[in-house]
């Protein structure tokens, strides 16, 4: 399995729901880089917290299971 690059401030991002995508950017970490502050395009503010089942960041309370898919090239 690839290893990833820790995530940072600044680092563009997509939000996917079950039927969208929407752009945007990491605007918080946690000291232990195991939640991250998303802000939307759209303004929207949601936290992601890292799931220990799947290794992938997943909306904390989303019923629709929102995931976020990282862009920035190593």
């Amino acid at each position: 399995m690839p290893v990833r690059r820790p995530p940072h401030i600044g680092q563009h991002v997509e939000v996917v729901f079950l039927g969208a995508t929407v752009p945007g950017v990491i605007d918080g970490i946690d000291e232990q880089e195991r939640r991250l502050l998303v802000l939307t395009e759209e303004g929207e503010e949601i936290t992601f917290a890292l799931s220990r089942a799947t290794g992938q960041f997943v909306a904390e309370g989303s019923p629709t299971g929102a995931r976020l898919v990282f862009h920035d090239p190593w």
